[in-house]
């Protein structure tokens, strides 16, 4: 592997730990505290899993497809980490009673897009 190609899997692998890191900010520093239990019992919620699945949609089928060019596979990984990222945004401020699970689903969405794909791209 030449150095330039270790320069990308570094670029690649900060870019991941530093998105993940993120959610973590979020829930401490944007979180009210107020959680209101029982108060939302619809399924209106469930709306908010459309971009997690937008996001395994681009991880495993369009990054697991085929070798991208390391400028089209970053552009794929920041899309599906920020559309993972939105359901902690949607937790706290869109549905308060279920923001530790969208919170987990967050960080799991963004977990699976760890950069162990790049090596192929560079």
């Amino acid at each position: 592997m030449n150095n330039l190609a270790r320069q990308r899997l570094i670029v690649c692998w900060t870019l991941w730990a530093a998105f993940m890191v993120c959610p973590f900010f979020y829930y401490k520093f944007l979180n009210s505290g107020h959680t209101n239990l029982g108060g939302d019992d619809s399924f209106l919620w469930l709306i908010s899993l459309v971009p997690l699945s937008l996001s395994i949609l681009l991880r495993w089928v369009v990054l697991g497809m085929r070798p991208w060019p390391m400028q089209a596979m970053l552009a794929i990984m920041v899309m599906g980490i920020a559309l993972s990222e939105a359901l902690c945004f949607f937790g706290l401020f869109l549905f308060p009673a279920h923001k530790q699970e969208l919170f987990v689903l967050s960080f799991l969405g963004m977990g699976q897009f760890m950069p162990v794909y790049a090596r192929r791209s560079v």
